[in-house]
């Protein structure tokens, strides 16, 4: 669930770094689904320039979920 709108640290990095890893020993063992399933995480991030937020699918820079290129000439 956080994986997907951070697509872009995995294309980057042709993978997921190795403390992101599920099997890393930083993560406790043992968990159910459930409470993974009751953290909140904050997905109200911002995009870095030059891009800005778009909620046009169409739009978004490749990689970088809710993110476009502006249409302005940003100079």
């Amino acid at each position: 669930r956080t994986r997907k709108p951070c697509q872009i640290v995995q294309e980057i990095n042709n993978g997921w770094p190795d403390f992101l890893q599920c099997g890393h020993s930083n993560f406790v063992s043992g968990c159910g689904q459930e409470t993974y399933d009751k953290v909140i995480f904050n997905t109200t991030g911002r995009c870095e320039l030059p891009l800005v937020r778009t909620d046009d699918p169409g739009s978004w820079y490749n990689g970088v979920e809710g993110c476009g290129i502006p249409c302005d000439n940003p100079l």
